[in-house]
């Protein structure tokens, strides 16, 4: 009786492992790959068709230097945007950002620079969104990337929300 569980574990396991793999390694293939080159940066995005998704990664360069990269490859629900605001208003649909006027889906194109400060320090730079969900929208994170154009800098906006159907544990200092 022990040998039929411990194979029934095994093949479970290498079955779950199999199906879990097929997600981390789902190395679509690349569709297309475009760089620009925004002041001291070089930023390029790639896109890959994974059965009939597409997904995209996007990496940011100063010189030789990585200064910014998000692949939403590994990721169940992810969606890369660009905008040319520090604070643009969000809009959301089953837990992921929408395209609207001022938010626009990922692509050499739509990615403008910007000049953001005050009377005594300006600056340029170029802003990305990444959107993470859950299948159910029951949690997720929005980051919002601003990228200064000249020094490489990041600075990062994040959000995240969870919602727990049967409440939260009880803290033990309580």
């Amino acid at each position: 009786m022990i040998k039929k569980k411990n194979k029934l574990f095994v093949s479970l396991f290498v079955c779950s492992t199999l199906f879990f793999s097929s997600f981390v390694n789902a190395g679509g293939k690349l569709v297309e790959s475009q760089s620009v080159k925004i002041d001291a940066l070089t930023v390029t995005v790639d896109s890959f068709l994974e059965g009939k998704l597409m997904t995209h990664k996007i990496k940011v360069y100063k010189e030789d230097k990585h200064v910014f990269s998000y692949d939403c490859a590994n990721k169940s629900l992810c969606k890369l945007f660009t905008t040319d605001e520090s604070d643009p208003e969000y809009v959301y649909s089953d837990g992921l950002v929408q395209p609207s006027k001022s938010i626009l889906p990922i692509s050499i194109g739509n990615i403008n620079r910007f000049t953001e400060g005050n009377s005594n320090y300006t600056a340029n730079y170029i802003a990305i969104i990444a959107s993470i969900t859950s299948p159910t929208a029951a949690y997720g994170e929005r980051y919002h990337y601003q990228i200064n154009t000249e020094t490489g800098g990041v600075s990062i906006k994040h959000a995240g929300w969870d919602w727990m159907r049967y409440g939260m544990s009880k803290p033990a200092s309580d």
